[in-house]
C-alpha cells in the first residue's frame, strides 16, 4: 500500500507495518514511601519528622486529543481577510497572494513514553514553646523525571540564511513550508519527556 502525499513521512498506527501500540506501556512504577517521627527528648517537647515518598503521575489524555485534532485526521484551513468569491485575494488591499496555500499543524508522540515521576522528601524539627505555640522548622525538597515537554520539530536547518528567515514572516509564509525540515507542515510539536529537579 503506497503512503498518501499528504503523510509526508507521518506514522500511523496500525498502518504500513506501524505497529498498533506506537508507545510502549511502563509498567515501572514502583512507589515506596516512608516517613518517621522521634520524641528527641522523650516528653514531647521537640520532635523530629521527615518523610520520603515518590509518586507517578497518570498518562494525560490531552497528548491523544493534541494528536487526534490536527493533520491528518483533521483539515483545519484557514484564509483570513478574503471574500468567498476570491479566497486567494484581500478583501482590505485587493493584493492577491502569489501561492495561496493552507497548510497544516500536527503534534506528535515519542515511542518512549514514561509515566511522569516526582520523589518528595522533607525533615523538620518541632518544638512547643508553650501550651498550643508550637515553633516549627522544615526543609521540603522534590526531584522530577519524564516530565512532559513539547519540542518543536520543523525548524529551519541551521544553515538556513537570515534572507530566508526573513522571507518566512511574510504574508504568504510560502519560504517557510518550502524550506523547513518536513516541508508542507506548519508547526510540528513532538511530545518528550524532560529530567528536571525541583
Amino acid at each position: 500500500m503506497s503512503t498518501p502525499f499528504y503523510l509526508n513521512g507521518i506514522a500511523l498506527a496500525g498502518q504500513a507495518g506501524t505497529p498498533s501500540a506506537i508507545a510502549k506501556n511502563d509498567y515501572k512504577t514502583f512507589m515506596p514511601r516512608v516517613g518517621f517521627s522521634y520524641d528527641v527528648t522523650g516528653n514531647g517537647k521537640t520532635i523530629l519528622r521527615g518523610g520520603f515518598g515518590t509518586f507517578y503521575e497518570r498518562i494525560q489524555g490531552n497528548d491523544i486529543y493534541d494528536a487526534a485534532g490536527g493533520a491528518p485526521f483533521i483539515s483545519t484551513p484557514q484564509a483570513n481577510y478574503v471574500e468567498f468569491t476570491s479566497i486567494t485575494s484581500n478583501w482590505q488591499s485587493g493584493t492577491t497572494a502569489s501561492n495561496p496555500i493552507t497548510i497544516q499543524s500536527y503534534n506528535s508522540l515519542n515511542t518512549y513514553y514514561p509515566h511522569p515521576g516526582v520523589a518528595q522528601y522533607s525533615f523538620g524539627v518541632q518544638h512547643e514553646i508553650a501550651p498550643a505555640l508550637i515553633l516549627t522548622t522544615q526543609y521540603v525538597g522534590n526531584l522530577e523525571w519524564h516530565q512532559n515537554s513539547w519540542i518543536p520539530i520543523n525548524n529551519f536547518p541551521l544553515s538556513t540564511s537570515p534572507v530566508t528567515r526573513l522571507e518566512a514572516a511574510g504574508a504568504d509564509g510560502l519560504a517557510l513550508h518550502i524550506h523547513s525540515q518536513l516541508r508542507g507542515y506548519e508547526s510540528q510539536q513532538w511530545r518528550y519527556w524532560l529530567y528536571v529537579s525541583g
